[in-house]
């Protein structure tokens, strides 16, 4: 029996079948499985497409391993201290900026550090990037606030070197170089 106006009073048939097209809810479920489907498909594609790049760049580095010389040239060298300070976490790469006198403002320009650094790397001789590189294996023991162990990697290579430190006096940073010049 209707209620509301227009029909008051009348017996209505209302349709309870869920069915039903016209009266039922709507089923999305064939749209909701063909976006799930297409969901799913397109991650199958990208996950056979990383293993086929992962398989394609394994025979490239075995390659190169098995070519690699006896004897490093420049170019291996700036290629080590290049993947080496990608790899740098952010206290170990304020410390090389800063060894090195790069301002690291990023706010102005966030790449501009690293492409100063890149920069020196390009220029560098291979005495020079021999040395950059023992700096990035050692810049974390350099860096430390603890006291260092006898089987620390800086403490191991200046026994080996036979080195001592120098006096804090003696060894001005690249910033104090750059404000007496």
């Amino acid at each position: 029996m209707v209620e509301g106006p227009g029909k008051r009073g009348e017996v209505v048939q209302i349709c309870a079948d869920p069915e039903c097209e016209v009266h039922g809810k709507p089923d999305h479920r064939a749209e909701q499985e063909a976006a799930a489907k297409a969901r799913q498909d397109e991650w199958d594609r990208r996950e056979r497409l990383a293993k086929k790049n992962r398989a394609n760049n394994r025979r490239l580095l075995d390659s190169v391993l098995k070519n690699a010389p006896a004897t490093l040239t420049r170019d291996d060298f700036r290629m080590l201290v290049l993947a080496s300070i990608e790899r740098l976490d952010c206290d170990d790469w304020e410390a090389i900026t800063e060894r090195h006198g790069i301002e690291t403002d990023e706010t102005s320009e966030p790449d501009a550090a690293r492409f100063e650094l890149n920069k020196k790397v390009q220029k560098a001789t291979e005495a020079q990037l021999i040395r950059m590189l023992i700096e990035i294996a050692l810049l974390s023991s350099g860096n430390s606030d603890e006291e260092l162990q006898p089987s620390d990697l800086l403490v191991a290579t200046a026994a080996r070197y036979a080195t001592k430190p120098k006096s804090r006096a003696t060894v001005p940073t690249a910033a104090q170089k750059r404000g007496a010049a």
